[in-house]
């Protein structure tokens, strides 16, 4: 079992890794833009064209808690999330280009796209 050298970095790099790692995945981006768009949002409002079950988007929702980076405010019988912006300028940076969808597709990892096995979502219809 390999050990862990995390300990070699300071806080902030190793912060900022892990904050790297919470929005490194397309559905956690779609939650925050979803959020942003409302700036408060409900559950369903928040998920709202995410192709995966409930309870895997939950999972994303909790790992967004963990990081701090979206604030859940229980209001019976709903639960509310918005984007807590009390989070250090780099953070914040990382989430508005997450917002914004200003990301570019480079076509050299064409070939790594191309390769992701791909499988009917909720959203699709299987043929």
């Amino acid at each position: 079992m390999a050990f862990s050298k995390a300990y070699r970095f300071t806080p902030e790099e190793y912060h900022f890794s892990l904050m790297c790692k919470a929005l490194a995945h397309p559905a956690r981006l779609k939650l925050l833009s979803n959020i942003a768009k409302h700036e408060i949002a409900d559950f369903k409002q928040a998920s709202n064209g995410i192709p995966l079950t409930l309870p895997t988007i939950f999972q994303h929702i909790k790992v967004l808690r963990e990081m701090n980076v979206i604030i859940c405010t229980d209001v019976r019988p709903n639960v509310l999330y918005e984007i807590n912006y009390d989070l250090p300028n780099t953070t914040i940076g990382l989430i508005q280009l997450a917002m914004t969808h200003d990301l570019k597709y480079d076509v050299k990892f064409k070939d790594e796209i191309s390769k992701i096995n791909r499988k009917p979502g909720l959203s699709q219809k299987n043929p």
